[in-house]
């Protein structure tokens, strides 16, 4: 039994960022380098390495519990 349609619909609505996301991931991910590669931290950053879901561009929302 294949249900490809089913598998693109759950990616495209549960597991993949929408664009609103996806721009609000890339914004944070910058304040965030910003602010690091300017504190007086040790040691420095060299280089940020994406990975997981911020690599896939993949988010899952937590379950809201039935009442």
């Amino acid at each position: 039994m294949k249900n490809v349609a089913d598998f693109r619909n759950f990616l495209s609505d549960t597991v993949n960022l929408n664009q609103t996301r996806l721009g609000q991931l890339k914004t944070r991910v910058t304040t965030i380098k910003n602010f690091i590669r300017d504190s007086d931290w040790e040691p420095q950053i060299s280089t940020f390495v994406e990975h997981g879901s911020w690599a896939h561009d993949t988010d899952l929302p937590p379950l809201v519990p039935h009442s």
